[in-house]
């Protein structure tokens, strides 16, 4: 800057902060490719999306908003007047989506897809986005004759995009142990869960899991003896009764274990029966008691045993023993239940 005939620095231009002002002085230089940013108060120059226009010419990385309300960035640099294309190379487009999903481009025949792959099914802006519920191969995806709904034949694809068309609407992902889950639309469930829960990792599952006794009552029952169910179940993986005595309880999970008996136990003494973690080689919960019907001075029947185990770092085999007999006892299989509520 000229002043009197001679020369005086100015000071650089300084960007404003959230707790400070800014200092006038010359704006910084934009970079080359910088040409479409505006300035912003803190001194950066900032890509803001505008609505595509087909006579503009982009830069790469340019971002844009589509008719749809769609936030799409130049994947090369785009010559004027060429018409909007969704792709992953070239002068096309690709979505701006959260980092668990993966743009994939156009949908092509053939094509497996990942959970959470993003594609569409042709290159028009027009045509929704479409992002893939569970992992599925190649083989009788996005047919022919569903391709125009948005669907394929076995529903592994749901769209992406909003049905108002202004804004996404993402997939909904379950949580684990070990990571959040995220917010979005909820998958379908299996046909005969409706009466089920949903839980935290979306997969519907049944509360309660109940397992009668068996058809013979159990005689001679001391200590350690294994209490019988006459029931082997298994609830889809989820909890399994095997060979009428073990329940296995699943990692990661939480479970409320009750059951009870009764039967003869004598004339004198108590018969008590807990749960036994096999797994870890431990007694757990509240034990049940059984006194005899007669004699005075018998403490009050406790007739449910107890357990509750959280958040399991493995699966558990669990049984109902008994932990201790003063005599001999014959429990009656039409009075022996066993509950396992999952929490």
């Amino acid at each position: 800057m000229v002043s009197f005939g001679g020369w005086n620095s100015v000071s650089s231009f300084i960007g404003a902060t959230s707790s400070a002002p800014g200092r006038a002085g010359p704006a910084p230089a934009p970079a080359a490719g910088d040409h479409w940013r505006v300035l912003r108060g803190d001194g950066v120059w900032f890509g803001v999306a505008l609505p595509w226009q087909l006579t503009r010419a982009y830069a790469a990385d340019e971002p844009v908003v589509t008719n749809g309300g769609m936030i799409a960035m130049a994947n090369a640099a785009i010559p004027a007047n060429t018409a909007f294309s969704w792709g992953t190379t070239g002068a096309t487009w690709r979505p701006v989506l959260p980092a668990i999903f993966n743009w994939r481009g156009v949908y092509a025949s053939g094509m497996s897809m990942a959970i959470n792959d993003v594609a569409v099914h042709s290159t028009s802006m027009a045509s929704p986005l479409m992002c893939a519920a569970i992992a599925h191969a190649a083989t009788g995806l996005l047919v022919d004759t569903t391709r125009a709904a948005g669907l394929s034949n076995t529903g592994c694809m749901v769209p992406f995009l909003g049905s108002n068309g202004n804004y996404a609407e993402f997939v909904a992902i379950g949580a684990s142990a070990a990571s959040q889950g995220g917010a979005g639309l909820m998958p379908a469930q299996a046909q005969g869960t409706q009466s089920y829960p949903i839980r935290g990792n979306l997969v519907a599952r049944p509360n309660d899991y109940f397992f009668a006794g068996g058809s013979i009552d159990q005689d001679s029952v001391v200590a350690n003896t294994i209490i019988n169910f006459g029931t082997t179940f298994d609830t889809a993986g989820n909890i399994s009764v095997t060979s009428s005595q073990n329940v296995v309880l699943r990692s990661g999970r939480s479970y409320e274990l009750m059951a009870a008996a009764a039967g003869n136990v004598g004339s004198s003494g108590d018969t008590r029966l807990q749960f036994y973690n096999v797994t870890d080689s431990a007694w757990m919960g509240k034990a049940s008691i059984m006194y005899p019907t007669s004699g005075a001075g018998n403490g009050a029947h406790q007739p449910i045993a107890m357990a509750t185990l959280r958040g399991l770092s493995a699966d558990k085999t669990i049984q109902l023993r008994c932990l201790s007999a003063v005599n001999a006892t014959t429990l009656y299989a039409a009075s022996t239940w066993l509950r396992v509520t999952e929490i």
